[in-house]
């Protein structure tokens, strides 16, 4: 009889061994999916074909012609832009602007303009 005693207490105790307690519960391992990387909001067709955009911001220096020279902080940089939109957007010293682009040639064409009221104007030059 001491020997069922001490086989099935010893079965009991092999069991409970092998058994996880209420608080060591198998818990799902977390996954991690990669994030697709974040994409810039486009603002027209011509900006999301072009892989060479640039987008730059600054603060307008003055308007030439069919030019708006703008102060990044870092440096002045010549934007080549329609004369016509430069004239709807009645751009002045000091304005903040944002301006899609690209470096072509030694100059920066803009694609769009958005001005500090959110207002994008497209240009087609």
């Amino acid at each position: 009889m001491k020997r069922i005693i001490l086989l099935t207490s010893l079965a009991i105790a092999a069991l409970a061994a092998c058994t996880p307690a209420a608080d060591q519960t198998a818990q799902p391992v977390p996954t991690t999916q990669a994030s697709p990387p974040a994409q810039q909001p486009q603002t027209n067709t011509e900006t999301a074909q072009n892989p060479n955009s640039v987008t730059i911001s600054g603060e307008v220096v003055r308007v030439e012609d069919d030019d708006v020279i703008i102060n990044d902080g870092t440096q002045e940089i010549r934007v080549d832009a329609d004369d016509d939109v430069l004239r709807q957007a009645n751009l002045a010293a000091g304005d903040q602007i944002t301006v899609v682009g690209e470096y072509d040639n030694n100059e920066f064409d803009a694609v769009t303009i958005t001005l500090e009221s959110g207002e994008t104007l497209v240009v087609d030059d």
